[in-house]
């Protein structure tokens, strides 16, 4: 009986490292979110000619975008056609990290994050301009602080925000309360030992 109330106790224990779900990083919702602004535009026919037009540093976002307009149209084409045509541009990706704060007393250390992506698009067909948009497409959400550095990728520069801070205090009450707890627990045994 007491070994099931040992494995009991390890699996409530060890159960919460194996159940965290692992945080989206910063390119993923920032393909996320090309997709919700390609997913917005309305045309008459399911084929289109699409001219996109990136701007520089952005260029590692284009085969995500295509892939958005395959997805939502049946044809998509680079060439020139008869087909509708699209000229799809992002402007901006911006990254944010809100303040920090702490889960619990003991608990971990988060932040909020908020991806915001603008551009715009305007439609072709039959050589008359259609319609001319400007979209502004943004997430967010909440992530953990220490994995700041594995949701960001170095290399693409747009993935990247401004770090907050960590909670003064946050490093000083943990430490304190251990020690505290010790000095109270050798107090308690030799004064009880004594008597």
């Amino acid at each position: 009986m007491k070994i099931y109330f040992g494995y009991a106790v390890c699996i409530i224990l060890f159960s919460s490292f194996f159940l965290n779900a692992q945080e989206k990083n910063n390119f993923e919702l920032i393909g996320d979110l090309i997709t919700q602004s390609i997913e917005k535009i309305e045309l008459k026919s399911d084929e289109v000619n699409l001219n996109l037009i990136i701007s520089e540093g952005f260029e590692p976002l284009q085969n995500r975008i295509y892939s958005a307009f395959k997805d939502k149209f049946s044809a998509v084409s680079v060439k020139k056609s008869d087909q509708s045509l699209i000229n799809y541009s992002i402007n901006s990706i911006n990254v944010e990290y809100g303040e920090t704060f702490k889960d619990g007393f003991f608990g971990d250390i988060f932040a909020e994050r908020k991806i915001e992506i603008s551009g715009n698009y305007s439609i072709i067909e039959n050589s008359k301009l259609v319609e001319t948009k400007d979209f502004l497409e943004s997430i967010e959400d909440t992530v953990n602080f220490g994995n700041l550095k594995s949701i960001e990728n170095y290399s693409l520069p747009f993935t990247q925000g401004e770090k907050p801070n960590e909670p003064f205090l946050s490093g000083l009450t943990e430490p304190a309360i251990a020690i505290g707890t010790a000095i109270v627990t050798v107090v308690l045994f030799f004064t009880v030992r004594s008597n």
